[in-house]
């Protein structure tokens, strides 16, 4: 570095990176040419991938099943402080990652099962009641939660990225279809970026800028 070389960081998805650029140019003097420069494209993870991939897509019951048992890992327990403002925010209960499991195991059992009825309770809670097709038909009722939080590596060997997590579903003609909508997730990612411009910063001793450094 020189003292007049600057950091600067990308941090919109799908390609966050940090860029240093050794010859930049002088608060007084002549213009630098730009030339010299590190580049740090931040490494995603395959679990951010997948998580972002089915972001808002509804899945077939047995799929989405063996989608939360796959990313068991990923699943967390949310602090008290998010727990007051999202249940708070979207009038609905957190469920621990035990529960969600327990929620797809229960959903792999009614496999090919016929939803009866789906209906949202005034506690605030909801259920989903279904029916085996036998001679003695007998309803069998699921609850289901309403947010969950996820906390996913986002880049290789980096923190974990807490992101919330509203469970949808969609009942119509005795079938039903199952996802998930990540709550401002490129908010989150955004903000891990600008910490890790900001680490960079200081472990150098150079100033940093979001955006992008002139051509």
């Amino acid at each position: 570095k020189s003292e007049h070389s600057a950091i600067f960081a990308r941090t919109e998805w799908p390609e966050p990176k940090l860029t240093a650029v050794i010859d930049y140019h002088q608060i007084e003097g002549q213009p630098a040419h730009l030339k010299h420069r590190i580049e740090y494209a931040f490494p995603i993870t395959d679990e951010l991938k997948a998580w972002i991939g089915r972001n808002g897509k509804l899945m077939e019951q047995a799929e989405f099943a063996a989608f939360l048992e796959e990313h068991a890992a990923e699943l967390s327990v949310p602090l008290v402080a998010e727990a007051n403002e999202y249940e708070r925010l979207f009038k609905e209960k957190f469920a621990a990652p035990n529960e969600l499991i327990a929620l797809s195991r229960s959903l792999e059992i009614f496999v090919g099962a016929r939803v009866k009825r789906a209906e949202r309770l005034s506690s605030g809670e909801r259920t989903v009641e279904f029916v085996e097709e036998h001679t003695n038909t007998k309803g069998e009722k699921v609850e289901i939660p309403g947010i969950f939080m996820v906390a996913i590596p986002a880049f290789i060997d980096g923190q974990p990225v807490r992101i919330p997590a509203r469970l949808r579903y969609r009942a119509a003609g005795g079938s039903i279809s199952w996802g998930y909508q990540l709550y401002r997730w490129e908010f989150w990612l955004r903000n891990q970026v600008q910490a890790d411009l900001d680490r960079a910063a200081k472990a150098t001793g150079l100033p940093a800028f979001e955006g992008a450094p002139e051509v």
